[in-house]
């Protein structure tokens, strides 16, 4: 469950607002660099009962994809070379566990997101400020935003349609999926993550961290929010307390950047985000060139444990088109 602070926050988490894009900052909107969507575009084919049909959509109620899938080969390391704070790694979560790719015929997300791609490693390079400086005005952001402390990317609140991923698409327990290329990235504060710490970094080289702030035990709400969704406060980074900006990842749209507030060294950490991404109908390509020259590489045979629900006599229905995926 969450946490006491969380429970004690005005936020109604069985009507959260479904999200939209916006042409310029603002805040509860995703400035998108990109602005125009196709209507066939990959993501969940069906709406799921979670889906209010207010405009809004209820947390409690929505779905996880099944399985608990651990990665011991799963590396990511941080550290700081003059003005640049180097991360490596290889995409895979270091303490969270994925759920089981491509989506089983058995498990309940197939009605709604059948996902086919398979959790793959990647070889991830990037530099980032390492001291960011906030600009006059503000940037859109494009499919991916940042790096988790856990390891896997962060990818925008959006799918490849441009709707808000978190309401319509079916993530693992951990809030994880994987895209075309086997990227498995969040799209939100994952499930698995502390959200009185530190949940990653934003390419613009600003924090990004959990919905609790440390000093209160209370949780930031957009309305304590600007329009990048961030805000100054007091926060232990490399080991010191300090003042400076940083984003917020929460439950409301969208959930972790609006836009940025610095200026990112890197638009993409692997994958190029969903919305040139996508889930696929097939097996993911053959290794391809990502961020600062690198390449997709293969994940070594990870540890695996099936979850296993109780069967469900269900009625046949016509099969839908498979759409790709983000």
């Amino acid at each position: 469950g969450l946490p006491a602070a969380i429970a004690k926050a005005n936020l109604d988490r069985t009507h959260l607002p479904v999200g939209k894009t916006a042409t310029y900052a603002q805040r509860n909107a995703l400035w998108s660099c990109q602005s125009t969507f196709s209507a066939n575009a990959p993501g969940a084919f069906k709406d799921g009962p979670w889906l209010n049909g207010d405009g809004t959509w209820d947390m409690t109620k929505k779905i996880t994809v099944d399985g608990s899938t651990t990665w011991p080969n799963a590396n990511l390391t941080v550290s700081v070379s003059g003005t640049d704070r180097v991360i490596t790694g290889n995409a895979l979560p270091l303490l969270g566990k994925t759920g089981n790719y491509p989506v089983a015929a058995t498990d309940d997300a197939y009605a709604y997101d059948r996902n086919p791609n398979t959790v793959r490693a990647q070889t991830i390079a990037l530099k980032i400020p390492a001291t960011p400086t906030a600009n006059a005005s503000p940037q859109c952001v494009g499919g991916e935003v940042g790096i988790s402390l856990d390891g896997p990317p962060i990818f925008s609140s959006i799918d490849a349609g441009g709707r808000d991923a978190q309401a319509y698409e079916i993530q693992d327990g951990c809030g994880g999926h994987p895209q075309i290329s086997g990227v498995y990235h969040y799209h939100g504060l994952s499930g698995c993550s502390d959200r009185t710490k530190q949940f990653g970094w934003a390419l613009d080289g600003f924090a990004i961290w959990g919905s609790v702030d440390p000093v209160t035990g209370l949780e930031w709400t957009n309305d304590e929010l600007d329009e990048c969704h961030g805000t100054t406060s007091e926060i232990t980074l490399d080991g010191k307390k300090l003042t400076t900006y940083h984003y917020v990842a929460n439950d409301q749209y969208p959930y972790t950047l609006g836009c940025y507030r610095g200026t990112p060294s890197a638009r993409t950490v692997a994958g190029n985000g969903e919305q040139t991404g996508g889930q696929g109908t097939s097996v993911p390509p053959a290794p391809t060139t990502i961020s600062r020259g690198t390449t997709v590489g293969r994940a070594s045979i990870p540890t695996t444990k099936a979850v296993k629900r109780p069967a469900k006599k269900t009625a046949k229905k016509p099969t839908p088109t498979t759409r790709r995926h983000d």
